[in-house]
Order: C-alpha cells, then structure tokens, then sequence
C-alpha cells in the first residue's frame, strides 16, 4: 500500500509545529524509513552495529541508536525501573525516546543525563505505523547534510 497520504500527513503536522519546508522534510523521510509492526513486539531501540566493513576500526560506537516517530498506533515506553520515571505511553505525534534524539542531535537534555540505561519500548495496539532513523543514517543524511534539515528536526522534536 502507498505510505504516501502518511508521509503529506506528517508533514502537515510538522509544518504546522515548526515551519519546515517540504524538502527539509524529504531530507529527513528518506533519511528513515517506514516500519509497521503489531501488538507485543517490543520496538528496538538500540542494535549491534552492522558495519559493512567501512569502519575505520576504532571501537567508538558498539551499538547503533534507533529513532522512532509514531505516525498511527500506540507505544508504550518503559523506563528503567531505577530510573523512577513511571510508564508513559504515547500515540501518532509523538517520537520515542525524544530525549535521546536530542542528544544526538547536539541537544541534551536533564531528562536524558539521569537515565543511566535507557527505556524499552512495547507496541501496545493491533498495529503501528513508524519512522525509524537509525543514528548513522542521520548521522550521514541530517547532521552532514548541510542544510536546514537538522534545524528542523531539533524543533519538531
């Protein structure tokens, strides 16, 4: 089926929190992708890095972010229990983990400093639609880029 109508819908709501221009917003689509998954699965969060061997062999970077935004369907965020932050559980609008994009993106934040280990994340309804970055993927199309795409994305999120 085409995601086209959820991608102009994101991109009305965007707009419509930040201003972005549709090309900035094209630049950080197709920097993601489109992820639908079904009630139980717990969403990934983090991975092993997949290097395809272009590494330059330092050890930096074990494990691999992944960003999520809701687009249709609910999530459940489970922080860790240390943490004393109770479960929250999010619908279409709003990012996972919004406090470690923003870190990432060059904006931390208290929220994501006191979280010595991060959440796990549980699709909650039948189905659920996403975008999913990974951080190299912004890393390459976003942060290198350029242009506003990354300004943009600091505010919507």
């Amino acid at each position: 089926k085409s995601l086209e109508p959820f991608a102009e819908a994101v991109w009305r709501e965007w707009w419509r929190r930040s201003g972005i221009p549709r090309q900035d917003f094209k630049d950080i689509l197709d920097a993601g992708e489109f992820f639908e998954s079904v009630q139980g699965t717990e969403l990934q969060l983090k991975a092993e890095d997949s290097s395809d061997g272009s590494s330059d062999g330092s050890d930096m970077e074990a494990e691999e972010e992944h960003f999520y935004y809701i687009v249709h369907g609910r999530v459940l965020l489970k922080p860790a229990s240390e943490s004393g932050i109770k479960d929250i559980t999010l619908d279409a609008g709003y990012f996972l983990d919004g406090p470690a994009l923003m870190a990432f993106v060059g904006q931390s934040s208290v929220v994501h400093a006191m979280q010595p280990v991060g959440p796990r994340a549980f699709v909650v309804s039948d189905k659920v639609l996403l975008i999913r970055w990974s951080s190299r993927q912004i890393l390459q199309n976003i942060i290198n880029s350029g242009g506003f795409a990354l300004e943009c994305l600091r505010i919507v999120v």
